[in-house]
């Protein structure tokens, strides 16, 4: 053996080591990411389970509540509300901090910049380092969204790459488990851009933004996922541009009827939401109600229009029509529970209660105040303005990315 082959030999063994021991290392860092892990380690860490996953102070607000009523945020003064603000923000930073540390092995290897998402999807890391296939992307999102939490903002790039990520077949497959879980996970710890909800929103209503118009299932996977988090989140900040949108998809009849169901399921989370919307939720829920029995689609509890509209009127101190009495009354019995001291319940509640909200009532979707003037944009027929400033400014802010009077011409 001469001595340029020895070299050779004794360099390819040295790597072959030095892999072994990078992999000993990494291994014994990363152990096993399954759930079951992850629950221990955050014991560790004095976190309980329900403190692992960002939260919003509404939510907090209706745990703390007797009858978990998603409405009591928004009923108190503002000084509580800053309360619970506090607690929500002091309890997402712990939770981030969870995460970070956790997959720091992971992050590490990841660049911080938009080919972060690029490189999660190639999966470059060994298969041993997730040794259970079905938990594999959830490893790889919690990862990336620990990253990503990171990023001081999302530019146009990273938002693409992201709504790419959301294409991913297996993000939502087996009932939204991975994409709903990290994209909570992500949208609690870093708010999205005005990028982002551009890009995303003109997706909502069918325009080819990102690889062609998304279909029904990617639509149900991102509204409950994506949708759902920024209500809960970032209603301040992007809750007009989000339920500008979904008036939009309320007003076409080429937006599935599932897809609809939960647009109006999250208003019991979003107070912005439920005035947008609230002219259209009595026509729109009769149209949904048969195709939503039964429905268990993305893992969510499935949440019947009628009982909906019970929800609401406790919880946001909305008083019926005479015609939406008699629609209750109609098909809550097949619903098969205690409807009628329920239903007595609530009216008695709602008819004690100070500052109703009429279900007939419009508010305009710019400054959402009520008013009997509003008219609805007369192309996309979606949502309403009390007068021409506010329709101008929606129009200037957000509206012209995605008024549009065919949905379906998008989507063929």
């Amino acid at each position: 053996m001469n001595e340029q082959s020895r070299l050779r030999e004794t360099h390819q063994s040295a790597m072959e080591s030095s892999r072994e021991d990078l992999m000993k290392k990494f291994n014994e860092q990363l152990d096993c990411f399954g759930r079951n892990n992850i629950l221990w380690a955050a014991m560790d860490e004095g976190l309980e389970m329900d403190e692992m996953d960002g939260c919003a102070p509404q939510e907090l607000c209706a745990q703390s509540s007797k009858d978990n009523d998603w409405g009591l945020y928004d009923r108190l003064p503002v000084d509580k509300q800053n309360g619970w603000n506090r607690k929500a923000a002091a309890r997402n930073k712990k939770s981030l901090a969870f995460w970070v540390n956790y997959f720091k092995p992971i992050s590490v290897h990841l660049d911080k910049s938009p080919d972060v998402l690029s490189t999660v999807l190639r999966k470059i890391f060994p298969k041993q380092i997730v040794p259970e296939p079905d938990l594999e992307d959830q490893v790889y999102g919690n990862a990336l969204m620990s990253q990503m939490a990171q990023f001081p903002h999302y530019d146009e790039k990273l938002s693409r790459s992201l709504l790419r990520i959301v294409m991913e077949p297996t993000w939502y497959d087996e009932g939204g488990f991975r994409l709903r879980s990290c994209a909570q996970r992500l949208f609690a710890h870093a708010p999205p851009s005005q990028v982002f909800m551009k890009i995303w929103t003109r997706i909502l209503v069918g325009h080819p933004e990102v690889e062609g118009p998304w279909d029904s299932d990617k639509l149900l996977a991102s509204v409950a996922c994506i949708g759902e988090t920024i209500s809960l989140y970032h209603s301040p900040s992007f809750g007009r541009q989000l339920w500008d949108a979904y008036s939009v998809m309320l007003a076409s009849p080429h937006v599935a009827a599932e897809v609809k169901g939960l647009i109006l399921s999250q208003t019991r989370y979003s107070f912005v939401g439920f005035r947008i919307v609230l002219q259209r939720l009595f026509a729109v829920a009769q149209d949904i109600l048969p195709s939503r029995r039964g429905v268990t689609e993305l893992g969510l509890e499935e949440l019947d229009m009628a009982m909906l509209y019970l929800v609401l009127a406790e919880e946001r101190k909305m008083r019926w029509t005479v015609e939406e009495e008699a629609w209750l009354k109609k098909v809550l019995p097949a619903l098969e529970f205690a409807w009628q001291p329920r239903l007595a319940h609530v009216k008695t509640s709602v008819a004690s209660s100070r500052d109703v909200i009429s279900s007939i009532d419009i508010f305009c979707a710019w400054c959402l105040k009520k008013s009997t003037t509003a008219k609805s944009c007369s192309r996309c027929k979606g949502p309403s303005y009390c007068d021409t400033t506010c329709q101008r400014d929606a129009w200037k802010a957000h509206h012209k990315h995605v008024c549009t009077d065919n949905i379906n011409r998008f989507r063929e």
